[in-house]
């Protein structure tokens, strides 16, 4: 009997966008029997699937306690989660940075501000001009700011008032992201497929494709691929898949961000990546197939 796979994907994808069509077709070439399903449709028999790949679930920071809710209740039902359940709960939630920096990872500068502290904080003796807000749960850099070092008053209430709703966080503004872009590489099952490098629109900051922003394929630096091996091994597990962007260069890397939730993965940049992503879930310890 075929193993049956569910694509979790949100209500805007319901069909999946091109490039998750391509793993989709890959997984069904090799006997599996995967099809999308939106998390958040009430109408899905999760039951009735053997595992859950987390994709295209794009809306879930949105709809933050009710996703939590939802992989809960898959993974309390025995169904896989790729990546697994207690690593998609860690990396969810940017404090993970923290984590990351106390194991030697050379992360961006972050300062985390609990909901409703912003008027207690004590400011980070940063020499910068700027600093960048960003919720700690978020995505494709929404709620994402850039504030003057130190922040004048109106700023400095908006911060405030953002805080009032959510956890923050707190980083220096790095100014390489516009001038020499953001990489970042692409692992399947703890080794590395591809990479991008992301250039963001003249006068933006971010690098997403909703702000202007390109992606091109490119071979990274080997210093990258040397801190991302060491960024996979301090994780709580392996993930079966993982996005690990940086900035910086000659004067040293910084990580953005380690995504292993629902990371945009440029399937569509490598004609081997949808195979090999294929090809980590089938082989990687633990899995069902």
């Amino acid at each position: 009997m075929k193993q049956k796979l569910a694509i979790a994907t949100c209500a805007a994808y319901a069909e999946l966008p091109p490039q998750e069509q391509l793993l989709l077709q890959k997984l069904i070439d090799a006997g599996i029997a995967a099809a999308p399903a939106v998390w958040s449709d009430p109408a899905v028999d999760w039951a009735g699937f053997d595992a859950v790949l987390i994709r295209t679930t794009w809306d879930y920071t949105r709809h933050y306690r009710a996703f939590k809710r939802w992989l809960q209740r898959v993974d309390r039902a025995g169904i896989r989660l790729f990546n697994a359940h207690d690593l998609l709960q860690w990396n969810m939630d940017k404090r993970y940075l923290l984590e990351l920096a106390a194991a030697g990872i050379p992360v961006v500068p972050t300062h985390f501000i609990p909901q409703g502290s912003a008027c207690d904080i004590d400011w980070p003796d940063w020499q910068t001009a700027k600093a960048v807000i960003k919720p700690a749960v978020s995505a494709s850099a929404r709620g994402t700011w850039v504030g003057n070092w130190p922040m004048p008053a109106e700023q400095r209430q908006r911060l405030i008032e953002q805080s009032e709703k959510q956890d923050l966080l707190l980083q220096p503004f790095m100014p390489c992201i516009q001038s020499q872009g953001e990489w970042s590489l692409m692992y399947f099952g703890g080794t590395f497929c591809h990479a991008v490098l992301k250039r963001a629109a003249k006068g933006e900051f971010r690098v997403q494709k909703e702000y202007g922003g390109k992606a091109l394929a490119k071979t990274p630096p080997n210093a990258l691929l040397a801190l991302s091996r060491k960024t996979l091994a301090a994780c709580p597990q392996m993930p079966h898949y993982a996005r690990i962007d940086w900035v910086g260069g000659r004067n040293g890397w910084r990580l953005m961000e380690l995504e292993l939730v629902e990371p945009e993965l440029f399937l569509d940049r490598d004609p081997a990546a949808a195979e090999r992503l294929a090809a980590a879930l089938f082989n990687l310890p633990g899995t069902p197939w």
